[in-house]
């Protein structure tokens, strides 16, 4: 996780404009620490709905749903140009 984390920053603040490298990691910092308890109260509810295996297939699906959306209507995103 720690590498992530840092190549994340990395390539977040290399592809950022100097003008709005501020704000950009404040929204990059409040979606990395911010998002985790609404994921696992998700897991949690949907793991006393169903059960844990379920909850988390549903998780991994829902983020790979995103993923490829992302993939397909931004693919600049994937891009490691600084275009």
């Amino acid at each position: 996780q720690i590498s992530f984390v840092a190549t994340a920053n990395n390539r977040i603040q290399t592809l950022t404009p100097d003008r709005l490298r501020g704000r950009v990691m404040a929204l990059y910092a409040q979606a990395l620490i911010g998002v985790g308890p609404l994921g696992s109260m998700q897991a949690g509810a949907l793991a006393t709905l169903l059960n844990a295996p379920w909850a988390m297939a549903i998780g991994a699906l829902t983020a790979g749903a995103v993923l490829v959306a992302v993939r397909l209507l931004r693919p600049e995103v994937f891009s490691l140009s600084r275009a």
